[in-house]
């Protein structure tokens, strides 16, 4: 009988984490089966944002060749020695210094990491109506170097 008495005892005994059906304040935090703490919702995380349009204007589209062998510490027109590792171009026009970001012609620019961004620190071409001379480094990162040529377009970052 003593027994019973505890089993109805420990029944009625709140748990401290239950919520209180007395008026009087519970002493003890909120516990997961509160009904006045909010639970949680999961939620997802937004979308990515798309990377944005690069800004660029087109400046012109046609055939660019690489310079290198050969070529290798000789001066350029700008007076700056020629370093075919380094991702740099010969232009006829645009003045030194000037960075064109250059793309295969069948290629949108669509984000910054599109195509390469070459340095104009020369002169030229001066073969068969090519817009631009490439260094190696820069040309082999647009296409394979065993083509020698391929189509571009130039583009100028406003």
């Amino acid at each position: 009988m003593l027994l019973m008495a505890q089993i109805h005892s420990a029944c009625k005994a709140p748990t401290g984490r239950l919520a209180s059906t007395s008026s009087e304040p519970s002493s003890s935090p909120p516990g997961p089966l509160d009904p006045t703490v909010p639970i949680p919702v999961a939620t997802k995380p937004p979308p990515p944002k798309p990377s944005a349009q690069p800004d660029l204007s087109l400046l012109a589209c046609g055939e660019a060749s690489h310079y290198g062998p050969g070529f290798e510490g000789n001066p350029t027109a700008s007076g700056e020695i020629f370093n075919p590792s380094a991702l740099t171009a010969a232009h006829p026009s645009l003045p030194f210094g000037t960075k064109v970001r250059v793309l295969p012609k069948w290629l949108k620019p669509r984000s910054d990491k599109d195509g390469v961004t070459v340095r104009i620190n020369d002169r030229g071409p001066y073969y068969g109506g090519r817009i631009i001379d490439l260094s190696t480094a820069a040309f082999d990162l647009i296409m394979p170097l065993e083509h020698g040529h391929g189509q571009v377009c130039l583009y100028r970052d406003l």
